[in-house]
């Protein structure tokens, strides 16, 4: 047995914000009437804190469709979007931008922010 008692037993992935690319945003923004893009860098410590607060909220909300760009991999998405600075969450509505939020934040106000932004 291992040092956790996982030796030989796989772990499941149970993330429920999948990392994004160019190709996987546009599909999620065409498919998902409400969309919530994590938008993070890797050197990027509030970025690490904002994680497991979108996993918490994707899990609360399986209407909406969320995820999480790396802005140091898919910059051109970020630029586009308007993102100035990590951490920045990007909330969508019909495939639409419809607000955003910078900076390091709490989970209450993320999710007051989503509520206004997508009218949940």
């Amino acid at each position: 047995m291992g040092l956790f008692g996982t030796k030989g037993k796989k772990r499941e992935k149970t993330e429920k914000v999948p990392d994004m690319d160019e190709k996987s945003l546009l599909k999620a923004l065409d498919s998902h009437e409400k969309v919530v893009v994590d938008c993070w860098g890797t050197h990027c410590a509030p970025c690490r804190k904002i994680h497991p607060i979108m996993e918490d909220l994707a899990e609360k909300y399986p209407d909406i469709f969320f995820g999480k760009l790396n802005t140091e991999e898919w910059l051109s998405i970020a630029v586009k979007n308007g993102v100035m600075s990590v951490p920045t969450i990007l909330f969508f509505r019909n495939g639409k931008l419809v607000g955003s939020l910078s900076g390091t934040t709490s989970k209450n106000d993320i999710e007051s922010e989503m509520k206004r932004k997508l009218e949940v």
